[in-house]
C-alpha cells in the first residue's frame, strides 16, 4: 500500500520492523522500488532476499525485470532473464515477455526483439505487438511498425492503441496518407479513442480536465489560454518538440478526424 501511494521509504521502514519476510514481502518491497525507478535498490533487495534464503518466484524476476527496464539497464535484465531459466528453472510468461521486448525495443534492439517473440513458447498476444509497436513510434521504425500493427489489429480489432500509434509512425515519416487511411479505418471499424485526462490540485480543490471536455465551469478561459499557447508554439522554432498529433492536426484536411 505504501508503495503504490508513492511512500517507498514508509514501506521500507514496515518491511524493516517485521520479524520474518516471506516472498511476498520481499516481492512487494523490489516491485515498490521497480515501480519508483530505484532499480539499484531494487537489485540489492534482491540480492539480500537470496542471501537470507528466500526463494525468488516468478512474481520476483518480474519486479527486477520492470526496474532494469525504468533505468535501461538491458544487459543486467537480459543476465537476470537467463537466470530466472538457467538457475531457477522458472518458465517466463508473457509478462516477462513483454518486460524483456520493452527493455530491447526501447534501446532500438529491434533484431533481437523480433527474434524473442519469434522463440517464444506460446503465440504472442497483443500486449506484446503493442509493447513492441510503441518502442517503433519511438524510434520512428515503419516498417517493424506496420508489421507489429498489423499483427495487433488481427488479434483486437477494436484495440484504439493500434490505430494510433501507427498513424503517429505514419505522420512521422510525412506520410499524410497512410495516416489518413488508419483513421478512417477506424471510423468504419467503430473504434473511439479513450480521451486523455489529468488533473491539478489547486488549493485542496481537485480540477479535472479531459480532451475536449467542456464539462469544467472555466472550460472557455482555458481553451482561450490553450488556443494562445499554440500560437506561441507555432511561432517558435522547436516544431519538433510538439507532438506528432499536433502536426497531423494542422493538416486541414485532417483537422475534422482529431
Amino acid at each position: 500500500m505504501y508503495s503504490k501511494c508513492g511512500q517507498i521509504a514508509s514501506a521500507r521502514l514496515a518491511f524493516d520492523v517485521m520479524h520474518n519476510h516471506d516472498v511476498t514481502s520481499w516481492n512487494s518491497l523490489i516491485h515498490g522500488y521497480a515501480q519508483h525507478g530505484d532499480a539499484k535498490q531494487a537489485l540489492e533487495v534482491f540480492s539480500k532476499m537470496c542471501s537470507n534464503g528466500c526463494k525468488p518466484d516468478e512474481s520476483t524476476f518480474l519486479g527486477v525485470l520492470v526496474g532494469c527496464n525504468h533505468a535501461g539497464m538491458v544487459k543486467e535484465g537480459e543476465l537476470f532473464f537467463r537466470l530466472m531459466i538457467d538457475q531457477y528453472s522458472i518458465a517466463p510468461m508473457p509478462c516477462h515477455y513483454a518486460c524483456m521486448i520493452d527493455m530491447l525495443g526501447r534501446n532500438g534492439r529491434f533484431d533481437e526483439a523480433l527474434g524473442m517473440i519469434d522463440g517464444m513458447p506460446f503465440e504472442p498476444d497483443a500486449l506484446i505487438w503493442k509493447t513492441l509497436l510503441a518502442s517503433c513510434k519511438l524510434h520512428r521504425n515503419l516498417d517493424i511498425g506496420k508489421l507489429a500493427a498489423g499483427r495487433l489489429m488481427e488479434l483486437s480489432e477494436r484495440d484504439s492503441a493500434s490505430y494510433v500509434l501507427m498513424s503517429s509512425i505514419y505522420a512521422m515519416h510525412g506520410e499524410w496518407d497512410d495516416a489518413g487511411k488508419v483513421r478512417r479505418r477506424m471510423d468504419e471499424t467503430g473504434v473511439k479513442k479513450d480521451a486523455g485526462c489529468s488533473w491539478i490540485e489547486i488549493k485542496n480543490e481537485v480540477h479535472a480536465f479531459a480532451a475536449r471536455d467542456t464539462s469544467h465551469p472555466d472550460s472557455a478561459s482555458i481553451y482561450r489560454m490553450l488556443g494562445e499557447l499554440v500560437a506561441v508554439m507555432k511561432n517558435t522554432d522547436q516544431h519538433e518538440l510538439l507532438d506528432v498529433h499536433m502536426q497531423i492536426y494542422q493538416k486541414p484536411d485532417m483537422k475534422e478526424r482529431f
